[in-house]
Parts: C-alpha cells; structure tokens; sequence
C-alpha cells in the first residue's frame, strides 16, 4: 500500500532539529499537500521520511545507515578519495 497521511498523534519520542535544503517547487508542493491534510510542513515531511526508511528493502537501509554513519564520522576530503 502507498503512502498515506496519518493524523497527528502525541509521541514521547524526543526530537532533533535539522535543516535540510529542497527545491522551491517540492516545498511548494509539500506545503500544498500539508494544507490539504490539515497537518504542518514539518509534520509531513517526518511521515515522508519514515514511510520511505520502513519501506527501504534491507540492504538498501543498511547501505543508507552506512553511508550516514561515513558522511558523519568521516572527514570530507576522506569520502570524496573513495
């Protein structure tokens, strides 16, 4: 089944703050899709990302997870050597 926005719920999950850089059309879009929903931007974009993270076929997720775990433990000049 594809992605559906569920609504919002109370989680005792702590958060982080983390900037990300998107194209004006896919916020535009996003911000569109949120309104629609009647849920926040930030919201949304949290229900993207762990709809795409519970829905990677594992070796794909631990490929991602790696290559996070590589581009936060590792310098730059160290990953583009590879």
């Amino acid at each position: 089944m594809g992605f559906k926005v569920q609504p919002p719920t109370s989680r005792t999950e702590p958060s982080l703050n983390k900037t990300l850089r998107l194209k004006e059309t896919m916020i535009n879009e996003i911000q569109d899709l949120a309104d629609e929903k009647d849920v926040s931007f930030n919201y949304l974009v949290a229900q993207m990302l762990q709809y795409c993270l519970d829905n990677l076929e594992k070796d794909q997720k631990n490929r991602v997870l790696m290559f996070s775990y590589l581009t936060e433990t590792l310098r730059p000049d160290f990953l583009f050597s590879l």
